[in-house]
């Protein structure tokens, strides 16, 4: 039977990211990889003119890569089926006059005193706030990638869905991002290669394929793609067979991800 997703090998010189990859979660990926056999998770991508732009995934295809893998197991979605969220930050482990030092040696950026317009908003458990704007010239993802690289090394990121400062009492600051469209984030890579920061978008998919497990080596192997995604198919095949594919539509809470 025709399966209601869209599972392929490719090779990992097609994907083509949209967002940084964060260098804290590389590592951590690439140490686990180094000893794990099977890929819980496959990376999910959107077809767009022909390119697969990388939608969620972009540290384990980072670490896949520095791993000297050849291929990778990935969800294929067409656009029109996604729904583009935002990631805010919460930002633990450090003070608001340390991130106000970073904040300052952020190239390309200006930070004015909230609640002038900006690229985002920075909110400071001091009290503080902030609207960081692009310098003239400067293209706003860059100025986007320039603030977040500020903190990056500084902070430990929490990912949050709610940019309210009030509700992260355990963190120095929250950095608020603006809402994107699907077009921002596609016409980027596709006109002018520009990536976003790490952990800001969040592609909201009905229908998301987790706990593949399929196995690793092969992704390693000089097989053709034709014969590997032969392979995968008969790995859903027998999957199906044997009753272990599960559909839950209800939201879900993952206390172990």
């Amino acid at each position: 039977m025709d399966e209601p997703f869209d599972l392929r090998v490719v090779p990992l010189a097609r994907i083509v990211p949209h967002e940084e990859s964060e260098p804290r979660r590389v590592a951590k990926i690439v140490g686990r990889l180094a000893s794990d056999t099977v890929l819980a998770n496959p990376p999910l991508v959107a077809d767009v003119d022909d390119r697969l732009v990388l939608l969620d995934g972009a540290n384990r295809v980072a670490a896949l890569r520095m791993l000297d893998y050849r291929y990778a197991i990935v969800q294929v979605v067409p656009p029109a089926k996604l729904r583009l969220e935002m990631w805010h930050h919460a930002l633990l482990d450090t003070t608001p006059e340390r991130l106000r030092a970073a904040l300052a040696t952020a190239p390309e950026v200006t930070l004015r005193p909230a609640p002038d317009e900006g690229l985002c908003m920075v909110l400071l458990a001091d009290g503080g706030s902030y609207a960081a704007a692009p310098e003239p010239g400067a293209h706003p993802f860059e100025a986007l990638n320039a603030l977040v690289g500020s903190y990056l090394d500084r902070a430990v990121v929490r990912r949050t869905t709610d940019p309210r400062l009030a509700a992260h009492p355990d963190a120095a600051a929250v950095v608020a991002f603006p809402q994107l469209s699907l077009a921002d984030v596609f016409g980027a890579v596709r006109a002018e290669e520009r990536l976003l920061p790490a952990g800001i978008t969040r592609f909201v998919l009905t229908g998301r394929v987790l706990l593949l497990n399929a196995a690793l080596d092969p992704l390693r192997s000089d097989r053709p793609v034709d014969e590997l995604n032969d392979w995968l198919a008969g790995l859903v095949a027998g999957r199906r067979a044997e009753g272990r594919i599960r559909h839950y539509p209800e939201a879900v809470y993952v206390l172990d991800d």
